[in-house]
């Protein structure tokens, strides 16, 4: 994802934030279905339609999961001509902690994220061809390969409408919180 994209995205985030703040003090106090207007548009009361990319998205890179592990297996085992649990296990849990990484920092609206995708994404390509270079030499089968190559193109496809829809919702709750604290703050000087 673009480095400009991102910060363009932080900028509308505070810039929004500064909008809030600047409206009237009594906007928001006691008026729940307004309220409920601003909390929730209808589209995030379902579903938001990048739900799909991101559950793409996570699907093409469990799909880069399985095939590292493969991978990594099936080159063991030709080596040694055993194979190991921990090779299988350690393989997996590497990157599948990688995966976990990626989904929590985007989610938390940070640009470490985008760059943890972008380098889990040369991996797979790495990988990829790793695996093309162990079929020819007949350490592998197809599947591997092409367990790799969903996992690359398809995290390549989802990753930037993923990654925005990720940053948009995370700017939008940030939203959400900043209205309700005004509302209560509001609510309290009401009260008195």
């Amino acid at each position: 994802m673009a480095e400009w994209m991102i910060k363009r995205l932080i900028v509308q985030g505070r810039e929004m934030e500064s909008q809030i703040a600047a409206r009237d003090r009594a906007l928001f106090a006691g008026v729940d279905a307004q309220l409920e207007q601003h909390f929730m548009t209808p589209g995030q009361r379902l579903s938001p339609p990048g739900v799909g990319n991101v559950m793409l998205l996570m699907v093409c890179l469990t799909l880069g999961l399985a095939g590292v592990m493969g991978l990594v297996t099936d080159v063991a085992a030709a080596w040694s001509g055993k194979t190991s649990a921990a090779v299988l296990m350690g393989s997996g849990a590497i990157v599948a902690v990688w995966m976990t990484l990626i989904l929590f920092q985007l989610v938390q609206g940070k640009n470490s994220g985008v760059v943890l995708l972008q380098y889990y994404l040369g991996m797979l390509g790495l990988c990829c061809l790793g695996a093309a270079a162990a079929w020819a030499a007949g350490m592998t089968g197809i599947a591997t390969g092409a367990l790799l190559l969903g996992g690359v193109v398809g995290g390549a496809l989802f990753s930037n409408r993923a990654a925005f829809y990720l940053y948009v919702a995370y700017f939008r709750t940030r939203r959400r919180v900043f209205i309700k604290r005004r509302w209560q703050r509001e609510d309290l000087r009401n009260t008195r």
